[in-house]
């Protein structure tokens, strides 16, 4: 990251938790040292994956250009989407609402593209094939918002 980018990182499973509880911060050394840190001291394990209110949480925040998301888990169970139709499932929810944001006028004539790039980490299980009908919301929510998909086991 560009020490000029804000960026945040949200544990999420059946609960989730803000690294910057007031919001996005500038990349600087410390802000990145400290979100090191705070990556490898969260507990891994949570019983669901649940990350449908943190995604979309910070798709609504206009200081957020990038989202990475790191997850070992399944979607655990339907959660409705806060951006047009509840019957949405995430990768729908996201991209429905970053083509909203892909052309927000300025004024003057001028138009600004202020899509969120997702992209996403899978680690153990392979969540990333958009080929296979299941198991693979990563792989879908990075490939229509713009991101890539990796795997790393």
């Amino acid at each position: 990251l560009k020490k000029d980018v804000k960026f945040q990182v949200i544990s999420f499973g059946n609960r989730e938790n803000l690294m910057f509880k007031n919001g996005p911060r500038k990349a600087s050394f410390s802000n990145k040292t400290y979100a090191y840190r705070w990556i490898i001291t969260r507990v891994a394990y949570q019983p669901e994956t649940l990350p449908s209110k943190a995604i979309m949480d910070s798709m609504f925040n206009r200081d957020i250009g990038q989202i990475i998301i790191i997850s070992d888990g399944q979607i655990s169970r339907k959660e409705p989407c806060p951006f047009k139709s509840t019957n949405y499932s995430i990768d729908k929810c996201a991209s429905e609402f970053n083509k909203e944001r892909a052309n927000q006028d300025l004024g003057n004539n001028q138009l600004i593209d202020n899509r969120v790039t997702i992209d996403a980490v899978s680690i153990g299980e392979n969540y990333c094939n958009t080929f296979s009908n299941q198991n693979n919301w990563m792989g879908k929510i990075a490939k229509q918002n713009g991101g890539r998909c990796s795997v790393l086991r």
